[in-house]
């Protein structure tokens, strides 16, 4: 029997990879259950969409789990069958990209509404996102009949690099397109700076973890070669980033309400400390709705508008 070559780089970082991964979605349910748990009013489907992400991500930390439980248990001191490639790692791929690619349109939607519908705006983001989708189904569809690892990594390694680098790109393009938006939604009132400087940065952070880590799967392939599977442990974890994203900018919105309201309350005590008259109205404040429109995905909410003069009736952020 041949010797046993060392594992480090190959099934040890898939390894890692696995109970990373696992560990990240350990966090991800508990978001998606915070999630349903807090905004039951939510649209039917909103829901649905992220209840679909969550499934997505559960049958992919199975399949990988079934890689690695192979490849350790059931194959155990089998060197041959360390290069078979198994159905399930190139299924994983497919139900990754479709976590991606939903995430992505999820922040497309959210660019299409603070753009106020404008479809030229969105039609770049939407662009490399359906190009990923389309790019990663086919990926998933060439790797299904291959039978060895070493062959199929040599014979598809720009395809996945393409992937790869095509996902960085379009988060990045999706944070510049969120940031200028919601900077553009600027205007002279302190208390809305606050709240369009939080979602700036909840898109900036949201951009910069899965294009990092989509990069990082890139750098990988290309610094470790040929015989490695360290790239691969990078890739397992992107899609729970991918959701966590989504969630946790979900999740957010409560807290964002609340800051929100307080700051509204603190304008109006300082208002009636220095004698200004204020009076209650129904109102939109035109920047700061399209940006709050654009964060909870929900049209029908307004944001309240403060200024010297005006109060306002609604409180709904």
């Amino acid at each position: 029997m041949p010797a046993i070559p060392a594992l480090d780089l190959t099934l040890g970082a898939l390894l890692v990879g696995v109970i990373l991964a696992g560990m990240l979605y350990g966090i991800s349910i508990a978001q998606g259950y915070w999630y349903f748990d807090t905004y039951k009013n939510d649209r039917a489907w909103l829901k649905s969409f992220v209840g679909a992400v969550l499934i997505f991500e559960a049958v992919h930390q199975a399949l990988i789990s079934h890689v690695i439980y192979t490849d350790l248990v059931t194959e155990y001191a089998n060197p041959l069958a360390l290069d078979h490639y198994l159905k399930s790692l190139s299924i994983q791929a497919l139900f990754g990209m479709m976590t991606m690619v939903c995430v992505q349109s999820f922040f497309c939607i959210r660019i299409w509404t603070l753009s106020n519908r404008n479809y030229y705006f969105v039609a770049l983001p939407a662009t490399l996102t359906l190009a990923n989708l389309v790019l990663g189904i086919y990926y998933s569809a060439v790797n299904i009949p291959e039978v060895s690892i070493t062959v199929a990594f040599s014979k598809w390694l720009s395809e996945s690099q393409a992937i790869n680098g095509l996902s960085a790109g379009t988060d990045i393009i999706i944070a510049i397109s969120m940031v200028t938006l919601l900077y553009r939604s600027k205007t002279g009132l302190s208390s809305t700076h606050t709240l369009l400087n939080k979602l700036m940065l909840y898109a900036i952070n949201t951009g910069a973890v899965t294009s990092i880590a989509s990069i990082l799967t890139v750098i990988f392939t290309v610094v470790f070669g040929q015989g490695n599977m360290v790239y691969g442990a990078v890739y397992f974890m992107t899609g729970r980033l991918y959701l966590i994203s989504m969630l946790a900018s979900l999740n957010a919105r409560e807290g964002l309400r609340k800051g929100m309201a307080l700051s509204v309350n603190m304008s109006d005590f300082t208002s009636s400390r220095t004698g200004t008259n204020t009076r209650v109205e129904n109102s939109t404040f035109p920047g700061v709705s399209d940006a709050k429109r654009g964060f909870d995905m929900d049209p029908k909410d307004t944001v309240v508008m403060i200024r010297r003069g005006v109060t306002v009736h609604s409180d709904a952020v």
